[in-house]
């Protein structure tokens, strides 16, 4: 039995010696037949072979290698992939030199285990054209439907790779479809694996239209990624100055749900990150974004959302359902402090500033196509919101935008110790837009809105419309009523070091040496027609003076034709208190004195009217209402309410009139004078309210 088994055991290692003597004279004439191969027979065999395959040419300029061992590998040098018949370019793809080995054995088992594949200089052109097609699309439609059905089928024949990389590649991606290109440059990127079953660890260096980027990325293993399932995900890196990182979950483009990722992003300025998106965005900074993002079918949650910008915040959750007919976007957004200033780099809108096609207004039309292919409502609350120099307390507002109508109510906005409320709507379904504006807000500071130069108590009221896409197009419709109010205040003399110099000069006799006055009422009222606004009066008084003017505001035009007249209830300083003009461009009208523009001015200088101690309260029927109330507002809807300035100012010229016939009977030699002075001086202050 032993002698059996001994010759058994000799037996097999005879067979095993000689099927390994076998496979090893098998290697050797395989290796002696490619060895001795013909370089350009074997070039023609892989052209050949490629074209089968793709379609396309495969043309390879020079040399070709093939080194056989326990790795075999092939060595290509000049290769030309052609590109689609109707792309630009002869080529899709040319390399200086390409590298590929791969592990012996596994062959034999059908297994195809690829232990280097390396790419040098290589030039990749992607096109889309204006129908949707690739240049990377290869064969008919029905060998790229085949060729989906194979890949979505599993990792069937599927080639694990150990290290890929690309040395000094470019790639262009130019798409005619958006009108776009895009220029990716890679120094470097290696990716690296044991095998379909273990993580893959990336390396990349390189930019993106002339923007750098460095990143390490860990990812899932091959077999899970073409499994359809989420995969874990680790990025960190540097995109030109900001810092990136993404960790969790990615899933595949066709899968229902997946991705669950944490964002973290900061940097220096949003104009660099801008260029990476390929959008243009102001130099504003620093900036950082913190987000968790979670996708479950077609609902995606921004959760968890903090953001920075300059010295402005934002927190909140958000969450967009593309499930729908149309996507729908829903969240809450809350704010410490947010300033406008902030997008603009911290720059703030200069009186300098000129619009597209050098008006006030920008005629560029606002992207409210946006309203009309989304749904959503937002509540947001800013505890400030810096506009310009101007700050806006607790601000709330609940954004909705339903089938192209955006409505933005209520709006409640905190202003000094009171509080402005109102709502807004632009309705995008419509062509032109419509939008239409509403704010009310009383006992609002006067000295915030006048840097301190006044006090008071302010209230405001704004009821108008507008139709165009484009803020030009709103000015030049502008229809509806804006009236500001103020009363029980002061005015003080550092006013007029802001003002303009016929503005001081007028203004500042009448303050009689006094470092302020005490201001009894102000308003302004506009009636607005097509972006036109008629004044329905203008009004200021004062302890010791009175201003009342009247004009017009042409939005169309940008232009401002008005008249301002001043009364001074001292006798002493009564031919001081001249009319201005306002008249040309509203970005820099002309103001001019015109002591003897008109008869008005002419009577005053002459002495023949003093504006009653008692201000405009005195000038009116209902006096009693206007003492205890504003008398500004009083007196210019008394103006109205009496059909005009002519019946308005007829009791007026009646009491002037009384007043100079008097003097008249105490000098009749100047009793005819006297009396044209004053009929042509109530002329002149009802013209100021027509």
């Amino acid at each position: 039995m032993a002698k059996r088994r001994v010759s058994r055991m000799r037996k097999l290692k005879w067979i095993l010696g000689g099927f390994f003597a076998f496979v090893v004279a098998l290697l050797v004439a395989g290796y002696i037949v490619i060895a001795n191969y013909p370089v350009e027979d074997l070039k023609a065999l892989i052209q050949q072979q490629a074209q089968e395959v793709t379609g396309r040419k495969l043309e390879i300029r020079g040399d070709a290698k093939v080194e056989v061992s326990f790795s075999p590998s092939i060595l290509l040098e000049d290769v030309h992939f052609q590109n689609a018949p109707w792309a630009v370019g002869e080529d899709m793809v040319s390399m200086a030199r390409f590298e590929i080995e791969v592990d012996l054995w596994p062959l034999l088992s059908g297994e195809i285990r690829v232990k280097r594949f390396n790419m040098v200089d290589p030039v990749i052109a992607l096109q889309r054209d204006a129908e949707g097609r690739g240049n990377w699309e290869l064969g008919s439609a029905e060998q790229a439907q085949q060729a989906k059905d194979k890949a979505q089928a599993g990792l069937t024949n599927l080639p694990s790779f150990q290290s890929v990389s690309f040395t000094n590649a470019r790639i262009v991606f130019k798409d005619d479809q958006a009108g776009t290109q895009r220029t990716l440059l890679l120094k470097s990127l290696e990716a690296k694996g044991r095998d379909l079953v273990s993580p893959i660890a990336v390396a990349a260096a390189g930019s993106l239209d002339e923007v750098p980027f460095d990143m390490a990325i860990d990812l899932g293993s091959v077999e899970q990624m073409a499994s359809g399932t989420a995969f874990p995900l680790s990025l960190k890196g540097t995109l030109a100055d900001a810092s990136l990182s993404l960790t969790g979950s990615v899933a595949p483009p066709a899968a229902a749900s997946g991705n669950d990722v944490t964002l973290s992003l900061s940097g220096p300025s949003l104009a660099t990150l801008g260029k990476l998106a390929g959008v243009e965005l102001p130099p504003a900074g620093p900036y950082s974004l913190e987000a968790h993002l979670l996708q479950h079918g077609e609902v995606y949650s921004l959760n968890g959302l903090k953001a920075t910008l300059g010295g402005s915040d934002l927190a909140g959750n958000i969450t967009a359902d593309l499930g729908g007919a149309r996507p729908r976007i829903d969240g809450e957004l809350i704010s410490k402090h947010l300033a406008l200033p902030d997008l603009r780099g911290g720059e703030a809108p200069g009186s300098g500033d000129v619009a597209t096609g050098g008006g006030l207004f920008p005629d560029e039309p606002i992207p409210v196509e946006l309203l009309r292919t989304l749904d959503g409502k937002l509540e947001i609350n800013a505890a400030e919101l810096v506009i310009s120099t101007t700050t806006l307390k607790q601000v709330k507002m609940t954004v909705e935008v339903a089938n192209g109508l955006l409505t933005i109510t209520p709006i409640s906005i905190g202003y000094g110790e009171a509080t402005i409320d109102g709502g807004l709507t632009l309705d995008a379904s419509k062509s032109p837009p419509t939008l239409a504006v509403q704010m009310k807000g009383s006992g609002l500071s006067l000295a915030e809105a006048s840097g301190g130069a006044m006090t008071g108590s302010l209230s405001i009221d704004l009821d108008l419309t507008a139709v165009g896409d484009s803020p030009k197009a709103w000015a030049s419709s502008l229809t509806g009523h804006s009236e500001v109010a103020s009363s029980d205040g002061k005015i003080d003399s550092k006013l007029l070091a802001v003002a303009s110099a016929p503005l001081a000069g007028a203004f500042g006799p009448l303050f009689g040496g006094s470092s302020e006055v005490k201001l009894n009422c102000l308003v302004n009222r506009f009636a607005w027609k097509d972006g036109i606004g008629t004044n329905q009066g203008t009004a200021i008084d004062a302890s010791t003076f009175s201003v009342i003017g009247n004009g017009t505001v042409n939005l169309k035009s940008e232009t401002i034709d008005f008249y301002v007249d001043t009364w001074s209830k001292d006798t002493a300083l009564v031919g001081l208190a001249v009319p201005l003009t306002v008249r040309g461009p509203l970005a820099s009208p002309s103001i001019a004195p015109d002591p003897a523009g008109t008869a008005l001015g002419i009577a005053k200088t002459a002495g023949l009217i003093v504006f009653p101690p008692a201000g405009l309260a005195a000038i009116i029927d209902d006096r009693a209402e206007a003492q205890q109330g504003n008398a500004c507002v009083a007196v210019t809807r008394e103006v109205q309410e009496k059909g005009g300035p002519d019946s308005f100012f007829k009791g007026v010229g009646d009491a002037a009139g009384s007043i100079l016939k008097d003097a008249g009977d105490a000098a009749k030699d100047a009793g005819e004078s006297i009396e044209k002075g004053a009929e042509d001086a109530v002329k002149g202050l009802k013209s100021i309210f027509n």
